[in-house]
């Protein structure tokens, strides 16, 4: 066959959509994904959190997947496909500036969401999150919604523990300081309570120690451990 340009351009576009055909019409069109075992559809309010976490390009500093290579730095769960059934469009995020969120569903309470949304420094000191403080109460309250949904339905077993717990605590701490108290030790082993410390309160280890204090403890107990750290106003019962 002669080589006219006629026979480049259809035998150009010959190739070009029998590879289309090939590589994207017949998985689209075979293609039935089926959800993961802990995948669920989202509520109303969450899906309105999930609109808000994409306006505000939380997904350029957070992922939402945790691959094979990432099961060292402390994931709970392997991602899979099956996990983003019907998540269009995805929120996988491309970088980490900030922590993976895939699982992040119950790790916290909602108090300390709300808290960490109108100022990130008031829960983690050290954070690069912008402040979200212009946001109304119920953008906070969707956006917390969401976030606790990440996990589908490991991430609503955490909540429920969370609440639980939550409502243990509030009814110890209406009971008055004593019941609290009482309530605390309960809550810690009796042999914990009286093991001795393992480690030797040296100078390097309380230096150690503080350090640890301010960049997890600080925002909620305060510089001086009175609970009274700038995320305190927004706790329930307070720390």
């Amino acid at each position: 066959m002669k080589m006219t340009p006629t026979v480049l351009v259809l035998g150009s576009l010959a190739i070009f959509w029998a590879t289309v055909f090939g590589c994207v019409y017949l998985p689209w069109a075979t293609m039935s994904p089926k959800p993961s075992d802990i995948w669920r559809p989202m509520t109303a309010q969450q899906l309105r959190g999930r609109e808000l976490y994409a306006e505000n390009g939380c997904t350029y500093c957070h992922s939402q997947y945790v691959r094979t290579m990432d099961w060292g730095l402390g994931a709970e769960r392997l991602s899979q496909a099956g996990d983003y059934h019907n998540d269009k469009p995805h929120l996988l995020g491309s970088e980490r500036t900030g922590p993976d969120l895939s699982q992040a569903g119950g790790e916290h309470s909602d108090d300390w969401h709300h808290a960490h949304f109108v100022n990130p420094r008031f829960t983690s000191p050290r954070s690069l999150m912008p402040q979200f403080g212009f946001f109304s109460r119920r953008e906070i309250e969707d956006l917390t919604a969401y976030v606790q949904s990440l996990g589908g339905h490991d991430a609503d077993q955490r909540m429920a523990r969370q609440r639980y717990w939550q409502q243990q605590a509030i009814a110890a701490f209406e009971a008055g300081p004593d019941a609290n108290i009482e309530w605390i030790h309960s809550t810690v082993p009796q042999v914990w309570r009286d093991m001795p410390n393992p480690y030797p309160a040296t100078r390097a280890s309380l230096a150690r120690g503080e350090r640890v204090y301010q960049d997890y403890c600080v925002g909620c107990h305060g510089p001086v451990g009175d609970g009274q750290g700038p995320a305190a106003k927004y706790l329930y019962p307070p720390p």
